[in-house]
């Protein structure tokens, strides 16, 4: 009987109250921050300069959401596993700053992104999209496309910065077509409101037709 009340007296003020802190913990959402400063290089123009340096901030961006989700989260597997794949489509990042400055005898471009991170949103979004595996193939091949154009041409600024006169003109034309194409690749990508959407559809069809 003893042990019995005193399992009773645990549950009720050490278990309940840390449902609510649990619950809370995984259901909070956090806004993440970053900024991003570009020097605007000599054959650099200011589409050319914002690009890159929204390219560098995306990335430190999604490096601080891979952290925040998967610390103290029972599902890290889950989200580590397929983060690079998904994590572009499923983070709604929104720019906060873009400007030019003139800094010391030299133009500077910064950037400031932010997004708002939700572990439960998140995961669930992920779970969904894996089972619509129509979807799954899309959103990774998009999201290597666009990963392959940003790599690329954070190299291409590389390689301009020792490219002789030969071959600086056939960079400049290359940076010109990707940036033409990244543009297009990113308009054309699959969104979370997208998947969202897609879920909804393939359960209500589910539910029609099954």
């Amino acid at each position: 009987m003893k042990r019995f009340i005193t399992a009773v007296v645990c549950f009720i003020f050490i278990v309940l109250p840390a449902v609510p802190a649990v619950s809370g913990f995984f259901s909070r959402t956090e806004t993440l921050r970053v900024v991003a400063t570009y020097p605007v290089g000599e054959h650099d123009t200011e589409q050319t300069a914002l690009l890159i340096a929204g390219i560098q901030a995306k990335g430190s961006l999604l490096e601080k959401v891979r952290i925040y989700l998967t610390s103290g989260s029972s599902d890290v597997s889950i989200i580590e596993a397929e983060f690079d794949d998904f994590a572009p489509a499923l983070v709604k990042i929104e720019t906060t700053k873009e400007e030019v400055n003139f800094v010391k005898n030299a133009f500077e471009v910064v950037v400031a992104l932010k997004t708002d991170v939700n572990r439960r949103d998140f995961t669930s979004a992920l779970i969904k999209l894996r089972k619509n595996t129509v979807l799954t193939g899309k959103v990774k091949k998009q999201q290597a496309e666009i990963a392959t154009a940003e790599n690329r041409l954070l190299k291409i600024q590389e390689e301009l910065a020792q490219a002789d006169e030969a071959s600086l003109m056939i960079l400049l034309r290359e940076r010109d077509q990707l940036q033409t194409w990244l543009v297009k690749l990113r308009k054309e990508a699959i969104t979370r409101e997208a998947v969202r959407k897609d879920s909804e559809k393939m359960l209500r069809e589910r539910f029609q037709f099954d």
